[in-house]
């Protein structure tokens, strides 16, 4: 009788812990790891937002960027399809307003900015690009602008040791355009 209950009591503690599930992994499993990035006013409403960046520990998992008013209520959200690299804050009018320039990249090693402007508790997707060759910022000064790396004159692929073209997008006020 007592060898009977111990293998029952063994049983059901190897199938409450999982390791009976046959290397299955459960909602319990996966572990969301979140990163406060910033406290600060995007919208101009002298309420700072909560800018969240959460990361799910499986493989692939999307990356989910949060936007929360100070008493925690969510404001709006967005995922990044791809490796988070870094976020960025931008004034681009100085007027008060703030944009979201989000920086990732993706498996094939390409580079993707995408800039969001948040009005009335909505996103609005203002400018986004991507290059294989690299990409760089300028937010700051007087003449904000992004650098976006191109393959030589001639060339299908940039080259790890080839200085690559920039193609220029400089911002006028309500959106980037090429120079």
């Amino acid at each position: 009788m007592q060898t009977k209950f111990l293998i029952a009591v063994t049983l059901t503690g190897l199938l409450i812990s999982g390791c009976a599930t046959q290397g299955k992994s459960k909602a319990s499993d996966i572990k969301k790891i979140s990163l406060k990035i910033a406290k600060l006013d995007l919208d101009n409403d002298n309420l700072p937002e909560v800018i969240k960046v959460e990361v799910e520990s499986k493989e692939d998992a999307p990356i989910i960027v949060t936007i929360a008013r100070p008493d925690k209520s969510e404001r709006a959200s967005f995922q990044i399809p791809g490796v988070f690299d870094r976020i960025e804050f931008a004034e681009l009018n100085n007027d008060g307003y703030k944009q979201i320039a989000v920086f990732y990249h993706d498996k094939e090693g390409r580079m993707h900015l995408v800039v969001y402007r948040l009005k009335n508790d909505t996103l609005f997707k203002i400018f986004a690009v991507s290059s294989a060759c690299g990409l760089d910022a300028e937010f700051g000064g007087s003449l904000p602008r992004v650098k976006v790396g191109k393959p030589r004159f001639g060339q299908e692929k940039c080259l790890p040791d080839d200085i690559f073209d920039w193609e220029i997008w400089v911002w006028q006020g309500d959106r980037f355009i090429l120079q």
